[in-house]
C-alpha cells in the first residue's frame, strides 16, 4: 500500500490484516454507532445512527436502545448485551425510525469502559442489510469489503492509524497525517512517541492489558497529542487490538476534541455562572417557574436584603405571594415566556421600583419547559434619573424665564409665567409672586396660581413676622415649611390658611438690602422641598428681580434719552442762533477793519500795521470757526434724505477740487473702484473733503494717499490712508472732538472741527469712524458706510 490505506496491501501485510485494520477502525466510529451504559441506556451516539433514527440527539440519549426496536428484536439484543461470552454475532432487527420501520443488522462490539467508569458499557454498531454483502465470501468478496472500507477510512475527518506490537506504525490515513504535520512516508515505521508522550503510551498499555482482563473489545481515552510544529492539541483516542497474520496490532481513531473541550468549559462556565447568578444576584434576584406559574427555585441577593429565605418561595404561586395590582402586572409577562416570548416591565413593589425581565426556558429540542424570571431593584437608580429629570426641566424652565424676561415689557405678564411654571414644576398647588410695599408694609399678591377667584390683585399679608413671606424677609434666606400647622415660627396668615396650606418654600426677590418682594409656592399635602426645589425657586426669583430691575434701569435711560435728546435739540438751537447771530457783528468788525485799512494804511507804523493784520486775521478765523459750527449743527437738520450714492464720483470730485493742492505737494492720490452706499451725497463728500485734505495738510514730503474698501455684511468699510507725520496713540481719540487740535496756527492750519464733522456725519450713516495711526509713518481712517438698498434710519 505503500502508506496508503486504498490500493494493493503493503510489503508484508496480507489481504486480510488490512482488511482487519480498516474494518477495526471504522466499526470504532463510522457506522451507527450507539454508546451505551450499564443498563443499556443510549449516552451517546453518532450523526449516522441519528440520521437512520431520524430523531434528534436529545431524544435518544437517555432512552433504552431496545425501546427503538420492536418487542422481540428488544428483548434479542437485551439478551445479547447481557451474555459476556457473546462474539461477533448480527442481529437483524426492525428499529422504529421517525419515518417509518427500517431493516438493519446490529452488532455488538465491546465494552467502552470499566466498571468504574460512568461510560462502563457496549458499543453497538449497526448498518443497513444491504451493506452484509460483504458475507458474499471468497477473495473477490474480501476486496470488495476492503474496498469499502478504505474508501470509509479515507472519507472520515477523523485520523485512522494501526501500530504494531512495539508501537510502530504500520498504517495511516490521510486525515491523521494532515491531524499530526507529518507526511505518511515519515509517520510509516516511526514510533508513536513521535506524536504521543511515554505516558500516554503507557496509558494505552495499561488500557490494553485492562480490555485482556475484562475481554472488552475497544477503549476510549482523552490525551493529547504533539504535532510537527509543536503545537499540543487535544483528542479523544478510541482503539481496539486485532490479531492477524502477522501478530497482534492496535487498531485506533483519533478525534481531535478541540472544540468540544472548549464547548464543554463553555457551558461549565455558564453553570456555574448561572448557579453563581441564581445565589449571589448583585442587586436583584433571579427564580424560575413552572406553567402553573409556580416559583421552582429562586435565590439572589434581593431575597437576602430583604431577610426572605428563597426556600419560602419555592413551590409558592405567584398569586400568592404579591397582592392584586402586582399580579396583574406581571401575570400577563410569565405567560407570554411561556408562550415563548422573552417580555420587561417594571413595577412598583414593597415601596421599591423594580426592572423585570422575563425569559422563555427551552429544552435542547427547543420546546418551553418553563419560565425565568430576573429582578432587579431599580429604585435609586430612578430616583436618580427623576431627579436629574427634574433638575432637566427647572433648568430649561428657569432658561426660558430668562429669554422671555428679554424679550418682554411686560412684567405682569412675565410675572404671571413664573407662577405658573413653578406650580407645574414642583407640582404644588399654589404659587404667588408678592409685590412688597414700603410705606403701608404689606405684600401684595401682585400675580399668583392656584388661588380662589378674585384674590389676585386684591390680597395682602403682612411684611412681618406674622406670615411666611414676611417671616422670609427677616431672615434674609429662603424660608421651608413641612407643616403650617405645626409651624413655630411665624402665624399661618389668612391667605395660606384659608387654602389649606400644609407645606410650602419662599424666597426674596431682589437683594436682602432692597428687596422687591416675596416669591412663594404652596401645596395642601405635606411635600418635601429638596435643596435642589429651593434652589429653583430662587432662581426664578433672580429672573424676576433681574427683570424689575431692567424695567427701572429702562424707564430711568428713556428719562436720560429723552433728556438728553432735549439737551441736545437745545444745544443745536444754541449754537445755530449763537453761530448765526454772531455773524452780524462779526461782519461789522470785519467792514470797520478794512475801512481802517484802506483810510489810515498810511498813518500807521509798523506796529500799527502789524495790530491791525492781527485784527483781520482773528476775524476771518472767527469767521471760518463760526461756518463750521454752523455746518456741525445743521448735521442732523440740515441734511438730505439718504439716497444710493456712488462713491467713485464722489471722490473724483473731491480729488478735483483739492487739484491745486494736489500739484502744488506733488501729491500721489488714487482710490480703488469704491462702492454705491446709502446717505446723503454732500455729506458724504464733506467727509471725503475732510480727510483727504487732513492728509495733504499733515505731510512734510511728497503726500501717497490711499482709498479703499472692503464689503462687511450690509455695511462697507472705507479706509483713507497716508504716509503723513501721524498721530499720537495717545491722542487719537482726542481728535474727533470739537476745536480738538494738535497742532498750533502756525505749524498747520484748520478749524479742529473737521474731523468731529466727519464723526457725525457717519454716525448719522448708522456707522463708525476709527483712526489707526504710528508717529512718523502714517494714518489711517476707517468708516463704515451702509450698503445701498440697506435699510438704515436717518437719524
Amino acid at each position: 500500500m505503500g502508506g496508503s490505506v486504498g490500493g494493493a496491501c503493503p510489503d508484508g501485510v496480507t489481504r486480510d490484516a488490512a482488511l482487519g485494520h480498516v474494518r477495526a477502525a471504522t466499526e470504532l466510529l463510522d457506522g451507527e454507532s450507539y454508546h451505551l451504559d450499564g443498563d443499556g441506556r443510549v449516552i451517546a451516539v453518532n450523526e449516522r445512527a441519528l440520521d437512520t433514527l431520524g430523531r434528534r440527539e436529545a431524544s435518544v440519549v437517555g432512552e433504552q436502545l431496545s425501546a427503538f426496536l420492536g418487542d422481540g428484536d428488544g428483548r434479542r439484543l437485551r439478551d445479547a448485551l447481557a451474555d459476556e461470552s457473546r462474539g461477533e454475532e448480527t442481529l437483524r432487527v426492525t428499529m422504529e425510525a421517525a419515518s417509518g420501520d427500517v431493516e438493519r443488522d446490529l452488532r455488538v462490539v465491546g465494552v467502552a469502559g470499566g466498571e468504574a467508569s460512568e461510560t462502563a458499557g457496549a458499543v453497538v454498531v449497526g448498518e443497513s442489510v444491504e451493506s452484509t454483502a460483504t458475507q458474499c465470501g471468497g477473495e473477490r468478496g474480501r476486496d470488495v469489503t476492503l474496498a469499502k472500507y478504505e474508501t470509509i477510512a479515507e472519507t472520515i475527518d477523523d485520523g485512522i492509524y494501526v501500530v504494531d506490537a512495539e508501537d510502530r506504525y504500520t498504517m495511516v490515513n490521510d486525515a491523521f497525517a494532515s491531524m499530526t504535520g507529518y507526511d505518511r512516508e515519515t509517520l510509516l515505521g516511526s514510533h508513536a512517541s513521535r506524536v504521543v508522550t511515554e505516558d500516554t503510551i503507557e496509558e494505552g498499555r495499561a488500557l490494553r492489558e485492562s480490555m485482556a482482563d475484562d475481554e472488552t473489545a475497544n477503549a476510549t481515552l482523552e490525551t493529547t497529542i504533539e504535532v510537527a510544529d509543536g503545537e499540543e492539541i487535544p483528542v479523544e483516542a478510541t482503539f481496539a487490538t486485532i490479531s492477524t497474520g502477522e501478530g497482534e496490532e492496535r487498531v485506533g481513531v483519533v478525534r481531535d476534541i478541540s472544540q468540544r473541550l472548549e464547548q464543554r468549559r463553555k457551558v461549565e462556565e455558564s453553570e456555574r455562572r448561572y448557579r453563581t447568578l441564581v445565589e449571589h444576584f448583585p442587586n436583584g434576584a433571579v427564580a424560575m417557574f413552572d406553567e402553573d406559574l409556580r416559583y421552582t427555585a429562586a435565590g439572589g441577593q434581593l431575597l437576602d436584603e430583604a431577610g426572605v429565605d428563597p426556600a419560602d418561595r419555592v413551590g409558592m404561586r405567584v398569586t400568592d405571594l404579591y397582592p392584586p395590582d402586582v399580579v396583574e402586572a406581571v401575570e400577563e409577562h410569565f405567560y407570554k415566556a411561556l408562550n415563548g416570548e422573552a417580555s420587561t416591565f417594571e413595577v412598583t413593589y414593597a415601596g421599591h421600583d423594580m426592572f423585570d425581565q422575563v425569559l422563555p426556558v427551552r429544552d435542547a429540542d427547543g420546546n418551553v419547559t418553563s419560565g425565568m424570571l430576573v429582578v432587579q431593584d431599580v429604585t435609586e437608580r430612578r430616583e436618580y434619573q427623576r431627579d436629574l429629570e427634574r433638575r432637566a426641566r427647572q433648568q430649561a424652565v428657569v432658561a426660558e424665564l430668562g429669554q422671555t424676561a428679554l424679550e418682554t415689557d411686560d412684567l405682569d405678564a412675565l410675572m404671571a409665567d413664573a407662577a405658573h411654571a413653578v406650580a407645574d414644576v414642583l407640582d404644588t398647588d399654589y404659587c404667588k409672586v408678592l409685590d412688597l410695599d414700603e410705606e403701608s408694609r404689606e405684600l401684595l399678591l401682585r400675580q399668583g396660581v392656584g388661588w380662589d377667584d378674585g384674590i389676585v390683585q386684591e390680597a395682602a399679608v403682612d411684611a412681618d413676622e406674622n406670615s411666611q413671606a414676611g417671616y422670609t424677609l427677616l431672615s434674609e434666606e429662603p424660608v421651608v415649611v413641612d407643616d403650617l400647622d405645626a409651624e413655630t415660627r411665624f402665624d399661618g396668615p389668612d391667605l395660606l390658611v384659608d387654602h389649606d396650606v400644609t407645606s410650602g418654600v419662599s424666597t426674596i426677590i431682589g437683594s436682602v438690602d432692597d428687596p422687591w418682594g416675596i416669591l412663594g409656592t404652596h401645596d395642601t399635602d405635606a411635600q418635601e422641598f429638596t435643596e435642589e426645589d429651593v434652589n429653583f425657586v430662587q432662581s426664578v426669583a433672580n429672573v424676576l428681580a433681574n427683570a424689575i430691575e431692567r424695567e427701572r434701569y429702562n424707564a430711568e435711560l428713556e428719562t436720560l434719552v429723552d433728556e438728553l435728546e432735549e439737551s441736545n435739540h437745545r444745544l443745536e438751537q444754541f449754537a445755530y442762533a449763537a453761530s448765526h447771530d454772531l455773524q452780524e457783528p462779526l461782519r461789522m468788525v470785519s467792514s470797520y477793519l478794512s475801512l481802517i485799512e484802506s483810510r489810515y494804511e498810511d498813518e500807521l507804523d509798523e506796529d500799527g500795521e502789524e495790530f491791525l493784520a492781527f485784527a483781520v486775521d482773528g476775524a476771518e478765523r472767527m469767521r471760518e470757526m463760526i461756518d463750521a459750527l454752523l455746518r456741525y449743527s445743521r448735521v442732523e437738520t440740515r441734511g438730505d434724505a439718504f439716497e444710493p450714492v456712488d462713491l467713485d464720483g464722489v471722490f473724483a470730485d473731491v480729488r478735483a477740487d483739492l487739484g491745486m493742492r494736489i500739484e502744488e505737494s506733488d501729491a500721489d492720490v488714487t482710490a480703488e473702484t469704491l462702492p454705491r452706499v446709502e446717505g446723503d451725497e454732500d455729506q458724504l463728500r464733506q467727509v471725503f473733503q475732510n480727510l483727504l485734505d487732513n492728509a495733504l495738510e499733515y505731510n512734510d514730503d511728497a503726500p501717497t494717499v490711499r482709498v479703499s474698501s472692503r464689503r462687511e455684511g450690509e455695511m462697507w468699510r472705507l479706509a483713507v490712508r497716508d504716509d503723513g507725520i501721524g498721530i499720537d496713540p495717545e491722542r487719537a481719540d482726542s481728535v474727533f472732538e470739537v476745536f480738538q487740535r494738535l497742532h498750533t496756527r502756525d505749524e498747520h492750519e484748520g478749524t479742529g472741527i473737521g474731523l468731529a464733522l466727519c464723526q457725525r456725519i457717519v454716525e448719522r450713516h448708522g456707522g463708525e469712524i476709527t483712526v489707526d495711526s504710528t508717529p512718523g509713518e502714517g494714518s489711517t481712517f476707517e468708516f463704515t458706510l451702509p450698503a445701498a438698498g440697506a435699510e438704515v434710519a436717518d437719524e
